[in-house]
């Protein structure tokens, strides 16, 4: 999905990786963060950890986060 996303928008740097891994790692900030069908996939303790780095990657006062989450109820199982 990644690679077919990068040739749509080639203007945008497109990253497909272990989430929580990669912003623990890197210090870049964003304009925006994407996720599609990931945070159902995590414990409420990893999805509170990874939306808390998520804040911290995006660029103040206008970095934005949309994230696809149809099964949300799912993480309280």
């Amino acid at each position: 999905m990644a690679e077919y996303t990068q040739k749509i928008f080639p203007e945008y740097n497109i990253l497909s990786d272990d989430a929580i891994k990669y912003l623990e790692k890197y210090l870049e900030k964003y304009d925006i963060i994407f996720s599609s069908h990931v945070f159902e996939h995590f414990s409420i303790e990893d999805g509170i950890h990874l939306a808390t780095l998520i804040k911290e990657h995006l660029i103040d006062d206008t970095g934005r986060w949309i994230n696809i989450m149809p099964n949300a109820s799912s993480i309280m199982a």
